[in-house]
């Protein structure tokens, strides 16, 4: 059993440019049209046997007029989103009546939201680096945490003590809290392999509804 799902040519090039907001509403059409292919795609592959899955996804593509074979519709989507974005970037406040964050086309809406900020953990460190980073910080901690079990007589658990190290996991929205209400630091959390990042403005693009299949020039 093979997939196929079908997409009429694009109106873009391979790598896809925006020249005015009449442009930007049909790659807005055409992206979420696209990216409703792919989910519904994606979803059905998983219910296809392994064996067959190279030859559903070959399945899944858009001709473009300026490559020499279809492209994956997945891959084209990214290159839509991005060309909206930039035409957007650069043409906000053309875009936007004052106040507003976003923009209604036919198919869907283009706008920024608020990310909020958030502590996570820092480039090129694991949750295991941060957990390890912070039993080496804390020395006289965990010296007094293996007292406390030691003390402790019911169940074996002097015993268990001996040989078991405490528990120590990360919670990075106790961070977050911590360094809100000033407790720790960056320098803190740089120290522990963790980093602060500030709330910023993600741009989107989100359908109204399902969105309906282009109509063929």
């Amino acid at each position: 059993m093979s997939l196929t799902i079908s997409h009429p040519p694009t109106e873009f090039t391979l790598d896809p440019t925006i020249e005015n907001d009449e442009e930007l509403g049909k790659a807005v059409g055409e992206l979420l049209y696209m990216r409703h292919a792919h989910e519904q795609f994606q979803a059905a592959i998983k219910l296809q046997i392994a064996e067959l899955k190279k030859q559903a996804e070959a399945g899944c593509s858009v001709d473009v007029r300026d490559a020499d074979e279809p492209v994956s519709v997945g891959e084209y989507a990214e290159k839509l989103h991005a060309a909206i974005e930039s035409y957007s970037r650069k043409n906000r406040a053309k875009l936007l009546e004052r106040g507003k964050k976003s923009r209604d086309f036919t198919h869907g809406t283009i706008g920024w939201q608020k990310k909020p900020a958030r502590i996570d953990i820092a480039a090129g460190k694991t949750s295991a680096d941060v957990v390890q980073l912070i039993k080496d910080s804390a020395p006289s901690l965990i010296k007094r945490l293996r007292g406390v079990l030691a003390s402790l007589s019911f169940m074996g658990t002097r015993q268990i003590a001996l040989v078991a190290e405490p528990d120590i996991k990360l919670s990075k929205s106790n961070a977050q809290n911590a360094y809100d209400a000033k407790q720790l630091s960056d320098k803190h959390l740089k120290k522990i392999g963790l980093k602060y990042f500030p709330g910023s403005e993600e741009f989107y693009v989100k359908p109204h509804k399902t969105p309906l299949k282009p109509e063929a020039a």
